[in-house]
Formats: structure tokens, sequence, C-alpha cells
């Protein structure tokens, strides 16, 4: 687990995982993209519908609007009910079921309105305003409002009622001017004169007119009594009604956000992608810098590879004499050379501490770095597992016994390479079944001795400590160790581990190196280039470890035919 400090520790970062930051952005924007633009054009329709009293009732009631506002929550669950929605596709005759119609439907309630607003979104324009329209009558026609409601019949008869009773006022009114009428008449004769005697026929006929018109006057009165207590019934607006107030008739297509959508989709990829990249840098316990690398190891941090031009051979002295590289080189033989010591330094073992790692190139740039200061030096290849020194400067001939650890004599004579003055290499020559035999320390002392006498300088490269035997034995022996760690790929528990491992044997360690030839990126290339290769390189250690493993157990099985394979996992482990 790391710590992290400061503000220019938490841009490093990012420029360090720049690469994963702008692949994932441009990975999730691309789905996005991809995603919405083929998207069929869809297009919506709305209805609205009143529930409730709403703007009928001239004084609307608090206990009604509060009812009419729940009851519109209920009318809005009914729309996405399946019976309604069937009821639709009957109407309609659509091709699809219920549930992908329901899909198709929203529905928002606005309290404040007591508006109801069902909302189709459809591919087809038209098809988007009838269901619109179809789902608002099926909404209507299941409440009190429908008009085969018995509500609505007895809302018909009493205005049917209001107006016959309207109709028998008129008549009435009619009735009672016409007897009013013709008893002024009566009356205007009498004062003429014209009706001289008061007979009995002129009695009974006014008795006749006043009788005729009080009855009149008392159906009138009825009448309008009953009218009013109508209108007064009717006046009362139904709590639990609902009616269309604007239908659909016009579909607005809907824009597909395309923009929006890739912007979110890049901004998601670019969240995750932080997400991931300090995530791993808390937890993640590799090296990156040389003090982490002095703290971990508790030796002195001789300084750091830079990253250079990849080349065939690896060798960084056919490059620019000016690059960073060479420079980094040159510091470290520089400080090599000016260690106080009681004794000079005059061999030096380069070894890793990541098991998978060869010093191969940095041993062999660092004798050219030497030879070219005027020190006559030994560059020889101790490692068993991968030998590589012979290749690099193309001097390999399997045909001849010669190499560090060639049966025989204990005087061993380099080859000058050729080009390069005061530097002389010694493969590791073939490898024989009976190497571990001749890999005894006082033989090998001799021969490093001889190197030391030979040159000013001898530089040997040699498999990491802490699964070779052989590297151990060269440790012990040689002037002082010099201990190559990886940038970011070994954990400084696992370095710590392999420098209290070389202490235990009483080896001089020079310092350790922090090598960031071939660590991450921290450009946009190189990054994508080590994360494509990420995995290739984890499938390249197990093939190589399992490969180790077979022939181990072929050679191994050739001198004891009863071995098996709990014992060759026991070696491995063991080494």
């Amino acid at each position: 687990m790391r710590s992290y400090r400061g503000f220019p520790l938490f841009l490093n970062i990012l420029r360090r995982w720049l690469w994963l930051l702008i692949l994932a952005a441009l990975v999730t924007g691309l789905a996005g993209y991809l995603a919405v633009k083929d998207r069929p054009a869809a297009y919506q329709a709305s209805v609205k519908l009143l529930v409730g009293p709403g703007i009928d009732a001239p004084n609307p009631d608090l206990g009604a609007l509060r009812t009419g506002g729940q009851l519109m929550h209920t009318y809005a669950e009914l729309v996405e009910t399946a019976p309604l929605l069937e009821a639709i596709i009957k109407e309609l005759q659509l091709d699809v079921g219920a549930v992908q119609l329901g899909k198709m439907i929203d529905v928002r309630a606005n309290q404040d309105t007591q508006i109801l607003i069902i909302t189709v979104t459809h591919k087809s324009p038209d098809q988007a305003i009838a269901i619109a329209n179809a789902a608002a009558r099926e909404v209507v026609q299941r409440s009190p409002s429908a008009e085969d409601s018995s509500a609505s019949i007895i809302n018909q008869q009493m205005l049917s009622q209001a107006t016959r009773l309207d109709q028998i006022i008129g008549n009435s009114d009619a009735t009672i001017e016409k007897l009013e009428a013709g008893l002024t008449a009566l009356a205007e004769s009498e004062g003429r004169g014209l009706i001289v005697l008061q007979t009995n026929d002129y009695l009974e006929k006014q008795r006749l007119i006043i009788e005729q018109l009080t009855q009149e006057r008392s159906q009138l009165s009825d009448a309008i009594t009953a009218l009013t207590q109508l209108y007064e019934s009717l006046k009362v607006t139904p709590t639990n009604q609902v009616k269309i107030v604007e239908p659909a008739t016009y579909s607005t297509m809907i824009d597909s956000e395309l923009r929006l959508t890739v912007l979110v989709s890049a901004l998601a990829g670019l969240i995750l992608s932080l997400v991931i990249a300090f995530s791993f840098e808390y937890f993640h316990n590799g090296i990156e810098t040389l003090q982490e690398l002095a703290r971990a190891t508790g030796v002195p941090a001789l300084g750091e590879i830079k990253a250079q031009e990849p080349r065939a051979d690896g060798l960084v002295w056919k490059g620019l004499l000016k690059s960073q590289t060479p420079e980094s080189y040159r510091m470290l033989s520089t400080k090599l050379l000016l260690t106080r010591m009681k004794v000079p330094l005059r061999s030096f073992l380069v070894v890793s501490s990541d098991p998978y790692h060869n010093t191969a190139e940095i041993a062999a740039n660092l004798a050219i770095t030497f030879a070219k200061t005027g020190k006559r030096t030994i560059l020889a290849d101790g490692n068993l597992r991968e030998p590589a020194i012979g290749q690099i400067f193309d001097l390999n001939d399997w045909k001849r016994p010669a190499g560090l650890f060639a049966p025989g004599s204990e005087q061993v004579n380099a080859e000058h390479v050729d080009g390069i003055a005061n530097l002389f290499v010694l493969p590791a020559g073939p490898i024989s079944e009976d190497m571990p035999e001749q890999m005894v320390p006082s033989r090998i002392s001799s021969i490093v001795g001889n190197l030391e006498e030979q040159a000013d300088i001898v530089i040997i490269a040699a498999a990491p400590p802490m699964v070779c035997a052989e590297s151990l034995i060269l440790a012990s022996l040689v002037g002082g160790v010099i201990l190559v760690v990886r940038q970011a790929e070994i954990s400084q528990k696992a370095v710590a581990e392999a420098i209290e491992n070389l202490r235990l044997l009483d080896v001089h360690i020079v310092g350790a190196l922090l090598d960031k030839s071939g660590a991450r990126g921290d450009g946009l290339v190189s990054g994508l280039i080590s994360g494509s290769t990420l995995a290739l390189a984890g499938l390249h250690k197990f093939i190589h470890r399992f490969t180790w493993l077979i022939n181990l157990a072929s050679s191994l099985q050739k001198k004891a035919g009863r071995l098996t394979w709990s014992s060759v996992l026991k070696r491995r482990s063991l080494l």
C-alpha cells in the first residue's frame, strides 16, 4: 500500500496513467456513439386530463380537491394496467403486446394542478397520437364520467327533469298572465257601467277566474321550488370525474441526444479509469523512485537507468553519446570507481531482484562504459538460465568449451571485442549436464581471481540469486554486488527479502540500481503498447517457468529414473 503526499505526485500519477484515461474515454465514448447513432427516430404525443372537480365547481371544496389529487394517482396507475392496454390494442388493432405497449406510455401526475399527462413514444407520429387519445378515452370510460355510467345517467335525468320544470313554469306564467288579463277586463267592464246588475253569472265567473289564478300560482311556486333544488344538485361538481382537457393533436420528434450520450459515456469511462489508476497506485507496492529504492533496500541508491531507443543488441554505446541513457551509465561507473573502500573494488556482480529479469544488457553497457574510461574491462556471463552476453556481442560458438563455468582448467581467457578498446568478453559457453559439479566455490574463486589479474574491472552478469545457486556462489566471491530493481515490477517486500538473503551470506552489496528501461511509459503511445503487451508478458512468464520446470525434470530424470514431480516442485521452491 502506497502513501501519496503533495500535488506534484498526484500530477505524476495522472501523467503516468494518461494513456489509460484517454483510452477509456475513447472506448466508452465510441460505445455510446455506436449505441445511439443507429437508434430509429421516435415521436412523442401527449394528452391532458383533468381529475376531480377542477374548474367546474364555482366554490371548490378543499377536501374535494385533496380527494381528486389522490384519485389522480389511482388513474395514473390504471393507465399501465393490462386490461386497459389490451383495450387500446383491440381498439387500434396494434401488433404489439401489452408489455411492449406499456413501455411506450409514460404517465405524469401533477398534484398541484390535478392535470394527468399521458405521453406516448412511438416510431410513427400518427400512431403516437392515436395511442395517446385512445388511452385517454379508456381512462374516461372507466371513470364515473363515462356516458354509460350510473352517475352520468342520473345527471342526464336531472337535466331532463329541469327542462320539463322550466317548460311547466313557462306555461304557468302564460296562463297566469291570461287569467289576470281576463280578471282585469271584467273589472274594467263593471267600472264603465257595462254591467248594470250584479248577477249571479258575473259573480260566478269572477270566482272561477280567481280560483284558477290561485291554482296556477300555487303550481308555479311548486315548479320553481323543484327547479331550484335541481339546479342546486347540478351545481355540486362530482369529485370523482375525469375529462379530457387537451387531446393529442400533434407529435414531436425526440432528440437522440447523441452528443450528450457520447459525452456522458466518455465521462463515465474517464471516471472508471481514474478509479482503476488510483486504486492500482494505492495498493501497488512497487518501487518507483530512488528514494523508495533506498528505503526498501537499506543500501545506497546508485542511480537509475532511463529508457532508451530500442536496439536489436540493447547497447546504448552505438547511439548518441550525449543522450540520457549513456549518461546514466557514466554516472554509475563514476560512483563505482570513486567508492571509498579500504581495498578498491575490482569485480562486480550484476543481478536482479526480479526472477524474470536478465541483467545482461545492463552489465554489457556498464562494461562498455568502464572500457571507454580506459579501464581494461572483462565482461563475463554467469547466467546459466538465460545466457545472453555472447549473443549481444555475436560471440556464441557452441562447439568450443569456453565459458565462465566450462569444465577443465581454471585459466579462462576472454575475447576482445572488435571496435571497443579495453573490452574483453567471456560468454557462458555451452551448458552441460555436469555443469553443477563444476560450480565448486573454491574453483569459482580461482576463476574470478584469475579474471581480476587479467583486467582492472571484472563485471559478471548473473541470474537472480533467488532462483539460482550459482549466483549466490558468485555473490560471495566477487568484490561487490549491484542489485538491479525494475521500476514498478516487483514489490518492496520482495526487494527487501532479496537484500536480506544476500546479507545472510556476508555479501558486500555496493548499492541498488533502479532500471526504468522497461517501465511503463509516460506517453500515450508507450502506455498503449505497455497495456496491450501486459497479458502477453504474463503468458510469456508462465510458459518460461513451465518450460524451465520441464527441462529440469528431463535432465534430472536421466540421473535418477525414479524422480517424481513432487521432488521437482520441491527443488523449484528451494531454488
